[in-house]
């Protein structure tokens, strides 16, 4: 054994030891790359020259993802959609370090108008999908109506652009929240959507029915 792969081995097993892994640095854009981790994907997609000007967050929670998304898009403007009112003061923090961005403080359905949260003891798992089990739940807090809007209603009224990027994160209310998008997805072709990923028109094309 050379003295270089002896002493790059005795460093590996050094840091080991301590819970820290040794890997070969991979730049953006390369095959190479390992998935599942979220900005490098969005780092490779900026790197194949994807260039969003408007980026939608459904189940913004605390603009954790958003915060994500700007720092590799910087030209883009975000618009996040969360009902939890909890989660306001951290939805207008971003907006005021970010300009153009903008949130609504509701939930994204297939049609506007009001629907039952369950909410979760950390926030982040809260779901329009469980009903009340009893007739206490609405009353205990774990359970309340919140306002719903929709993608089309609020790109064709104008409270925000047709956007290149779309994540859903909505605790298995994806689907109605993808419906409420159809049209402008289906008809103008801007954007495929997918469940807490994201996804661009250069890459993809929208196959919802």
């Amino acid at each position: 054994m050379n003295l270089i792969h002896f002493v790059r081995r005795q460093v590996k097993r050094s840091l080991a030891a301590l819970g820290y892994e040794v890997r070969r640095s991979v730049p953006s854009g390369s095959m190479q790359r390992p998935v599942g981790d979220m900005q490098m994907l969005l780092e490779d997609l900026y790197q194949r020259n994807f260039a969003p000007t408007a980026i939608l967050d459904v189940g913004a929670n605390r603009a954790s993802w958003s915060r994500i998304a700007k720092a590799v898009f910087s030209n883009a403007n975000l618009f996040m959609i969360e009902p939890q009112v909890e989660m306001e003061p951290h939805l207008q923090r971003f907006c005021a370090e970010h300009p153009g961005s903008k949130y609504f403080l509701a939930g994204a359905g297939v049609v506007s108008g009001k629907m039952s949260l369950t909410i979760s003891d950390d926030l982040a798992g809260s779901s329009f999908l469980p009903s009340a089990s009893s007739v206490e739940l609405p009353t205990t807090g774990r359970q309340r109506t919140v306002p719903i809007v929709t993608v089309d209603e609020l790109i064709s009224s104008n409270q925000m652009p047709v956007p290149q990027l779309a994540k859903l994160d909505v605790q298995g209310f994806e689907l109605e929240a993808l419906r409420g998008g159809r049209d402008y997805s289906v008809r103008r072709k801007h954007l495929c959507w997918k469940p807490a990923s994201i996804v661009s028109s250069r890459t993809c094309r929208c196959c919802m029915k």
